[in-house]
């Protein structure tokens, strides 16, 4: 995992960039003294982890971090706790107290595997083949399921789930983002928060007349679709 250390202390950069060693998984990318330089490298190096220092000279920490990608983990490292609840506006994984504890820097890097190692499998994957394996999370962990298996894609306030015929899986991105990894051929969006595998729409009927449609999926859910994406769907199965 690229990752990027931001702390004004030389000292403290240099500790946690040691700790941070031990994790094989953990690639430090580099280090950044304030606010101003914070920004140069995100945008030039494109972390996947950031750990930041929140008082800092230059832009504030707050600020340049509203311009970083939604999937980059952010941790925060601090010697106050007072900041936490500001925290909250962005994509935190994690709020470390200085000293950084051993224990609690292991927490953070299991909670790191677990929301990035599906979005790592996600963009390797070949996409044109329904027999490409992800790996997707659940209760229990993570499992590995055929591509052509996944029957929809579902978003409901910012909480992004998998559907297959045996098991429902929690997925750590925005619907744009699975769009721009899986989409065509087989997956399509056919509303705002829904996507849905053609392979699995057993049939659609006009909704209420509205215009939009209801289309029934292969473990018998009904997707709603607006009528301009049902038209592309439609023209791809028609006879």
């Amino acid at each position: 995992m690229k990752t990027l250390v931001i702390d004004d202390v030389r000292m403290a950069r240099q500790e946690l960039i040691s700790q941070l060693a031990q994790y094989p998984d953990i690639q430090v990318v580099g280090e950044a003294a304030n606010g101003d330089e914070a920004a140069l490298l995100i945008k030039k190096l494109k972390p996947e982890v950031i750990f930041t220092d929140i008082e800092m000279p230059g832009t504030p920490v707050f600020t340049f971090l509203e311009a970083v990608d939604v999937n980059v983990a952010v941790v925060f490292t601090t010697a106050y706790a007072d900041f936490a609840l500001q925290t909250f506006a962005f994509n935190t994984l994690d709020y470390l107290l200085k000293p950084i504890l051993a224990d609690r820097l292991d927490a953070t890097m299991e909670k790191l595997r677990q929301r990035l190692t599906p979005q790592r499998t996600l963009d390797k994957l070949d996409a044109s083949s329904p027999d490409s394996k992800i790996m997707v999370r659940t209760h229990n962990g993570f499992v590995l399921k055929r591509l052509g298996d996944l029957i929809r894609i579902e978003t409901r306030d910012e909480d992004t789930k998998a559907y297959f015929h045996d098991l429902t899986a929690d997925i750590p991105q925005t619907l744009t983002n699975i769009e721009k990894r899986l989409g065509e051929p087989y997956f399509y969006r056919v509303s705002r928060g829904n996507m849905v595998n053609i392979h699995h729409v057993m049939g659609a009927v006009e909704s209420g007349g509205t215009g939009n449609y209801e289309l029934t999926m292969s473990d018998g859910t009904l997707v709603n679709a607006t009528r301009r994406h049902f038209a592309k769907i439609r023209d791809l199965l028609l006879l």
